[in-house]
């Protein structure tokens, strides 16, 4: 770096200065070697001018073959666990309807034999 681009650094630093506003000047060396950097504060970022919105990519218009496979063995699921459901209830009624049977047959057989004592 020669001398001329050094000073154009300190140059712009106390321009900044003496206008009040903030700014750094780092100055460093390290063996023979020399930098220099100016930080300056620049205030609010600027808020877009235009901002494009992100293209939406809807997945349920998606059919491929995984997803066909896959809906018809949840509705394969369904209907067997429907059918168990059915077989479940219809043995539950079968149990209910034995018992009703059974009961009157138990409270006459109950009565006959309190009268035959």
């Amino acid at each position: 770096m020669e001398v001329s681009e050094f000073d154009s650094f300190i140059q712009k630093f106390r321009i900044l200065w003496r206008s009040g506003q903030d700014a750094h000047l780092d100055i460093e060396t390290r063996a023979g070697q020399a930098w220099v950097g100016l930080r300056v504060r620049l205030g609010e970022a600027p808020g877009p001018v235009h901002q494009v919105p992100f293209p939406y990519q809807d997945n349920r218009a998606r059919d491929n073959p995984s997803r066909q496979r896959r809906r018809v063995r949840r509705a394969q699921s369904r209907q067997e666990q429907a059918g168990k459901a059915v077989n479940e209830e219809e043995q539950v009624e079968k149990v209910y309807t034995e018992i009703e049977i059974t009961k009157p047959v138990a409270e006459t057989a109950a009565e006959t034999a309190t009268i035959e004592e």
